[in-house]
């Protein structure tokens, strides 16, 4: 196996564990439940975030196989990495875990699911133009 089929599978098994992770909690009214997902978030989304951007990883593979296409889209998506993780420290450090709570962190799941549908059409994209 490739050490770039290596990246890949291991972005594919993250972004399987993320969208897992928001469909459950999209999916629950229950703020304890809620926030276990959020914690198992805490525990995945860093590692996952910098394993795409890390040096000659995955991001740097879509710049390369997209040029003049890719490189605005992936610098935003690093700064969604940044504001994701924060917005996320900040829902498992809120004090009131309220329907004000689980509506934030609905809309922080259906940020992060967004996020990871445009990575993958980024990725779908630098791969029909590799054929």
């Amino acid at each position: 196996m490739s050490k770039m089929q290596s990246t890949f599978d291991h972005i594919v098994e993250g972004h399987r564990v993320v969208q897992e992770a928001t469909t459950r909690i999209l999916g629950s009214t229950d703020v304890e439940e809620v926030a276990r997902q959020l914690e198992g978030l805490a525990e995945v989304l860093p590692d996952h975030f910098s394993y795409e951007e890390r040096p000659a990883g995955y991001f740097d593979h879509l710049r390369d196989s997209l040029p003049g296409k890719a490189a605005r889209r992936l610098a935003k998506f690093v700064d969604d990495h940044r504001y994701m993780e924060g917005e996320l420290q900040d829902l498992l450090e809120a004090e009131a875990r309220d329907q004000a709570w689980l509506n934030w962190a609905h809309e922080f799941a259906r940020n992060v699911r967004d996020h990871e549908a445009d990575e993958a059409a980024l990725a779908a994209a630098a791969e029909s133009s590799a054929e």
